[in-house]
């Protein structure tokens, strides 16, 4: 279909220049005197000839111009002023407070109950559900924006570190102890990476009832 379409336009563009070089013809009316019997041999041209000829060559410039195929103009990429993704911070303050609830227990347990000597099964455990609380975080988030999950999933559980740090710092202060910083950049990205995970799951499931609602 496209290509009948193209040779219909390049049929009616050569049909559009033929009739333009007949008025031209007609417009010019060019007449020759015949070959007189003098020393001049160039034929002789009426002197109302150039300037229909002039007149003529600026028609069929622009009836070419007009006919002629044209290029498609370049339209400018688009501008952007404000954010492209919009955070909804009511949506990542709600996930933390969800992953707050289950981190908050933890490390009260790993901090002030559990000791050096304990058994270290507990210890993972509870370091299980550090775990799991990043992941609740990024869940939440990931499930009431499901546009745009992994952000808001990353953003629920840095926030989670953020709040965690900043106590566990201050607290550390306070009884005198030392503070490591050089390990604060490392946290805060396994927790952002912890929480875009629970929000991936939150769309995978998602995606998972949609599809069994089809079926």
């Amino acid at each position: 279909m496209t290509e009948r379409t193209s040779s219909v336009n390049s049929s009616a563009v050569a049909w559009g220049r033929l009739d333009t070089a007949r008025m031209i013809a007609r417009r010019c009316a060019v007449t020759w005197t015949p070959f007189p019997r003098s020393s001049s041999s160039t034929p002789s041209v009426t002197s109302n000839t150039l300037p229909n000829i002039l007149d003529s060559v600026k028609s069929l410039i622009v009836s070419v111009s007009a006919v002629g195929p044209r290029r498609p103009r370049r339209t400018a990429a688009p501008h952007y002023d404000g954010p492209v993704v919009a955070i909804d911070w009511i949506v990542i303050r709600s996930a933390a407070l969800a992953g707050l609830f289950v981190l908050v227990p933890s490390i009260v347990v790993l901090t002030l109950v559990l000791d050096e000597s304990a058994s270290s099964l507990w210890i993972y455990l509870f370091g299980l559900l550090l775990v799991f609380g990043f992941l609740t975080a990024g869940y939440g988030a990931g499930r009431a924006r499901s546009d745009t999950p992994m952000i808001h999933g990353a953003i629920a559980g840095l926030s989670c570190y953020l709040v965690i740090q900043l106590f566990g710092s201050v607290s550390r202060l306070i009884r005198g102890d030392s503070v490591n910083p050089l390990q604060y950049p490392f946290l805060a990205v396994l927790s952002a990476a912890l929480g875009a995970s629970g929000a991936l799951f939150a769309d995978w499931y998602r995606r998972k009832g949609l599809r069994g609602q089809l079926n």
